[in-house]
Formats: structure tokens, C-alpha cells, sequence
């Protein structure tokens, strides 16, 4: 997501202890499977949709500030690689290679 909420939500997780960090080294195939679920369900939770329209009582600038923001963010997106910034390492735990 454009905002970072994904990457937040998946820290305090691990600030609280509800998730190990997969990068750590006494991390477990478990606790790497895990991480990895409940980055999926954010993702999916998270997600900015494309394909709905405006609602009718938005002005007809809410309106245009929207789609503004859409297609931006769509560029954005096609242009990021999945760690956030351009040229950033790509890290996959082991797990995540076998699928």
C-alpha cells in the first residue's frame, strides 16, 4: 500500500510480540510461515481498490482528487519493487521460495 500501513502494522506486531522478525536469526520455519500469513492478510485487508467508482455525493472535487490519487498510485506501484523503494534487495525467506 502507498501509505505504509502494511509495513507498520506488521512491525507493531512484532514490537508486541505477536510476530517474530523472519530476518532473526533463531527464527523458525513457523515463525517464518507465520509472518508470512499475516503479511498476506494485511495485503488483502489493506488494499486500495481500483475498481469501484465515486460515490454520488462526493463534490467534483473530492472526485477528481481521488482519481488523481488512484492513477498515482497505480504508477507508483508499477514502478516499486515489493520492499518500498526502487533497487532494494529482495529478501524471501526460504519458505516463501518452495511455493
Amino acid at each position: 500500500d502507498e501509505e505504509g500501513r502494511i509495513i507498520w502494522a506488521l512491525y507493531n506486531d512484532i514490537e508486541k510480540g505477536k510476530l517474530k522478525d523472519p530476518r532473526d536469526i533463531d527464527s523458525t520455519p513457523e515463525s517464518r510461515n507465520k509472518f508470512d500469513d499475516a503479511m498476506d492478510g494485511y495485503e488483502n485487508g489493506m488494499v486500495t481498490r481500483f475498481d469501484v467508482d465515486t460515490p454520488n455525493d462526493w463534490s467534483e472535487q473530492q472526485a477528481t482528487l481521488f482519481k488523481d490519487t488512484l492513477v498515482l498510485s497505480a504508477k507508483l506501484a508499477a514502478l516499486t519493487p515489493p520492499q518500498g523503494y526502487p533497487n532494494a534487495p529482495r529478501y524471501y525467506s526460504p519458505e516463501r521460495l518452495e511455493i
